[in-house]
């Protein structure tokens, strides 16, 4: 029982932090490159950290990642759409002008 609360402790703080990130990458006029590369190098650390486990193979970890970074994305660009109308690719004239 303990481990599991320890469990759900350490996802409830990687919720936290995940949100922290999140609010500071994409508050204000944050260049696009700078959350994305931030990202990329933790999830690189990430999964050298892991793939030191017996056993785990690298290029499956790689493979892993990738394929959930484009699984939320696409998760995330459809919650968007039906909350809000289209995700559109290109910012719009209003918005280029503010």
């Amino acid at each position: 029982m303990l481990e599991l609360r320890l469990v759900l402790k350490a996802i409830v703080q990687f919720n936290d932090l995940t949100g922290r990130i999140l609010n500071e990458a994409t508050k204000n006029d944050t260049p696009i490159d700078a959350p994305l590369s931030a990202i990329a190098r933790a999830l690189g650390l990430m999964i050298s950290i892991l793939a030191q486990r017996p056993g785990v193979s690298v290029e499956q970890l790689i493979k892993l990642s990738q394929d959930g970074v484009a699984e939320y994305a696409r998760d995330a660009l459809a919650d968007i759409a039906n909350k809000r109308g289209p995700v559109r690719s290109k910012p719009t004239r209003e918005r280029e002008e503010d």
